[in-house]
């Protein structure tokens, strides 16, 4: 006897169901295998910050590279524990006293003897004055500190604004970077932001929105050169000084092009050797982005980075990995001690994703005053203060580049001057003279998405594109039950 096929539509129906039932299942396998139940990302952020402490702990209050203190790394781990409220435990406070005391070999060539004498790094400078104001250091060294910062502020030319490296010897590494954490550490002091500082950093954003690393005078022109990390940090440190028409604007420009750059996985990726998705970048992206506003894509990237942290683990747990091949690298024999390095930088910025203030607010308690120099009234030492509400639970931290220390503070270092802040060629930042409390609700967004969503889900986007397909395949289905069989 002939055995009667289906219609046509049927089998392209049950082809459809079987298809979906199959995608499906491999919802639920990838869930299981990528990282399991939702993330509560106050757990996330507290066994990061317990890792961090038990790393300083064991370096004897610093953190090591290449056998010797790297003052630059643990400087980035006192940030990172500044913003997770670890700013009291007896190991955050031991090593960033230890890190202050040893700043002239962050800061200085000093440490070579004579043949480099005067040298000063303004990236390390500015992190190094950021640990200070955290850590709440004497008012003397903070203020010493302030006025070498203010000394590195170039004063006319094209490049009028940055804050450069005093250093004959060598080329300047200051950057974008560079200038964002010296706006984060300045917008913390009673003198402000210059503005020609401001202005600077406002003109080094590119015409797409993000904003350039390395700095060629002049302003940005080609967005080719746009830099995700120097985007974010950009970001933020314009989000920590008063709000203005200028800053309000570029900040959205830079978090729109931020949301761009985002890859489905919900990660980021820097430019460069660090072009492929990594935590460092990711963690920056979610910072700033959450600080803007954009709640979902900084969650979807926390999301990526917490599936990179070591859980149910003895050894190591709480350390978040650089990228997936290296978690997967430690899933069995643990971290490599050749590797070490990496998951400390790692963690120093992965664990600033999870709802951490912008940098320059780390540690600053509720309703900060924020002052920016204006040049007014044709004063270019006139300032106009700011009050930013802020409810601050957890704040930023950052990776910097760089590796040097600030000069140790002696009794005439505290009586150098600080150059009054020059006019400069391009247009000057508006700061309005009233106050402006209603203005700032971006900010407090940065703090909001943590409460408003309890759980990450670590999957990021990956789940979510799986069920639509599922249910895009329910919908063909049911269009062919709907089509008419030929006779």
């Amino acid at each position: 006897m002939r055995r009667r096929r289906q219609p046509l539509r049927l089998r392209a129906l049950s082809a459809l169901w079987l298809a979906l039932v199959v995608g499906l299942a491999s919802v639920g396998i990838n869930v299981g295998q990528s990282a399991g139940a939702d993330v509560d990302p106050a757990a996330v952020t507290r066994d990061a910050a317990e890792w961090l402490r038990s790393e300083l702990r064991d370096g004897g209050g610093s953190l090591e590279h290449l056998g010797r203190a790297d003052w630059g790394l643990t400087a980035d781990a006192l940030i990172a524990l500044g913003s997770t409220d670890e700013l009291t435990t007896p190991v955050a406070r031991n090593a960033a006293a230890q890190m202050l005391a040893h700043r002239s070999e962050f800061v200085t060539w000093d440490e070579f003897g004579d043949e480099f004498p005067g040298v000063v790094l303004a990236g390390p400078l500015a992190k190094t004055l950021l640990v200070a104001q955290i850590y709440d250091a004497p008012d003397a060294e903070r203020a010493a500190m302030e006025a070498q910062l203010r000394g590195l502020i170039v004063r006319d030319g094209a490049d009028a604004g940055r804050v450069a490296d005093r250093n004959p010897f060598d080329v300047d590494t200051s950057s974008s970077f560079t200038e964002a954490l010296a706006v984060a550490a300045l917008g913390r002091t009673d003198g402000g932001v210059p503005a020609s500082v401001l202005n600077h950093l406002l003109a080094q954003q590119c015409p797409a929105g993000g904003f350039r690393l390395a700095l060629s005078g002049g302003t940005c022109s080609d967005d080719a050169v746009i830099d995700t990390d120097a985007t974010a940090m950009v970001t933020q440190a314009l989000l920590g000084v008063a709000p203005t028409p200028a800053r309000d604007a570029a900040v959205a420009r830079a978090a729109t092009w931020l949301d761009g750059a985002q890859e489905a996985s919900g990660a980021f990726g820097g430019t460069g050797p660090t072009a492929a998705a990594n935590t460092n970048s990711s963690a920056l992206a979610a910072q700033a982005l959450r600080a803007a506003g954009h709640l979902e894509s900084a969650d979807r990237a926390a999301a990526w980075v917490a599936a990179l942290q070591r859980v149910d683990v003895a050894a190591d747990r709480g350390a978040i990995a650089y990228d997936r091949a290296a978690a997967d690298a430690a899933a069995d024999e643990g971290i490599d001690p050749l590797a070490r390095d990496q998951w400390r930088r790692a963690t120093t910025q992965g664990v600033m994703a999870f709802g951490a203030p912008v940098i320059g607010l780390i540690g600053v308690p509720s309703s900060p005053t924020v002052t920016t120099t204006t040049s007014a009234a044709g004063d270019p030492t006139s300032t106009t203060t700011t009050t930013v509400a802020t409810t601050t639970t957890t704040q930023v931290a950052t990776t910097v580049a760089t590796t040097t220390t600030v000069p140790a503070v002696d009794g005439t270092s505290t009586t150098i001057d600080a150059p009054s802040p020059t006019t400069t060629a391009l247009p000057e930042v508006e700061v309005s003279a009233t106050n402006t409390d209603e203005r700032v609700d971006v900010l407090a967004a940065t703090r909001r998405s943590s409460a408003a969503s309890a759980a990450l889900p670590r999957t990021g986007g990956a789940v979510s594109e799986l069920w639509r397909l599922g249910l895009a395949m329910i919908a063909a289905g049911l269009l062919l039950v709907g089509v008419p069989r030929r006779r």
